[in-house]
């Protein structure tokens, strides 16, 4: 069984309290985008084996691949036999969802592999234990988030969009970002920004801007969103190379650039696959150092 698992991006994220559990309530918009790892599943004889031969991620149980599988053996009550094969091309610590996605595509996979049978809704309950963006990952190609992640409002946008995503080669810890938010909004030493009301106008306005066409399908359009990533108060003053990737960006004839969920992977919007294409090489050609892509906003889940 041999499946993709894609990396997202947040077009929108507000966080706000701190929860009991301590995870953050949040509203965010994700997107699914064409920048893959791939994930294949072989029946064994006995327990769950992991080769990750493009990393080094750990093959243990500190893996969430091998976490999901076994979780999802425990639900069913069936003794693990699988090797998976991780092949890694979604960077770690980027703020593009990897190690979510892939714990996703595990869950997918194993459970067709094994038979199982179980529901989305089922893989879901399993999956909002091993990361909060892995419910997203589960439906998709696109969605409205709150909770923790784990309260998913799925759609589909109007039309193709194409992207530039650049990381710099470094990774950021999530619980980092968000220990200084907290500290901030704490002591108030980061004020929020003056903005906020437009913010709370078009959430409150989602639902209006979402239609419902003749199949079913609720779609959104790119031109209603308000891009945002609170995050960034984090991030981007202790890595100033986040605000010179995102002036690159529009240099190269972006029509806006943001952070994706942590950071420290900034993307830009291109009005067409041209246009993404001829950014991304120039971009490529004068920062060497960068990882540079030309990706497509996905307009279906690859489940």
């Amino acid at each position: 069984m041999k499946i993709k698992a894609p990396a997202k991006i947040n077009l929108f994220l507000n966080v706000l309290r701190k929860r009991p559990d301590g995870y953050h309530d949040l509203h965010s918009v994700l997107q699914m985008v064409s920048l893959y790892d791939e994930i294949l599943c072989e029946r064994t004889r006995q327990g769950v084996t992991l080769i990750n031969p493009s990393s080094n991620l750990p093959t243990d149980n500190r893996n969430l691949v091998v976490r999901a599988a076994h979780c999802l053996a425990r639900k069913a009550g069936i003794t693990p036999r699988v090797r998976i094969t991780l092949i890694k091309r979604i960077p770690i610590g980027a703020g593009l969802g990897g190690g979510s996605s892939d714990a996703a595509a595990t869950l997918v996979a194993l459970n067709r592999l094994w038979g199982l049978g179980c529901s989305r809704a089922e893989l879901t309950g399993i999956g909002q234990d091993l990361g909060s963006d892995v419910p997203f990952f589960l439906y998709g190609p696109a969605a409205f988030v709150t909770g923790r992640g784990e309260k998913v409002y799925p759609f589909w946008f109007d039309r193709d969009q194409w992207l530039v995503l650049i990381n710099p080669g470094f990774e950021i810890s999530t619980r980092w970002v968000y220990q200084h938010l907290t500290r901030r909004q704490s002591h108030h030493s980061f004020p929020r920004p003056s903005h906020m009301g437009s913010i709370r106008s078009w959430l409150t306005k989602f639902r209006q801007n979402i239609k419902i066409q003749s199949s079913g399908k609720v779609t959104f359009s790119y031109s209603d969103l308000y891009l945002y990533n609170e995050l960034e108060r984090v991030t981007e003053p202790r890595y100033p190379i986040i605000r010179e990737m995102k002036a690159c960006l529009q240099a190269k004839g972006a029509e806006a650039a943001l952070m994706s969920g942590s950071g420290p992977t900034v993307f830009g919007f291109f009005r067409n696959r041209a246009g993404a294409f001829q950014a991304a090489g120039k971009i490529k050609h004068e920062h060497s150092d960068w990882k540079v892509w030309a990706v497509k906003g996905l307009r279906r889940s690859p489940y």
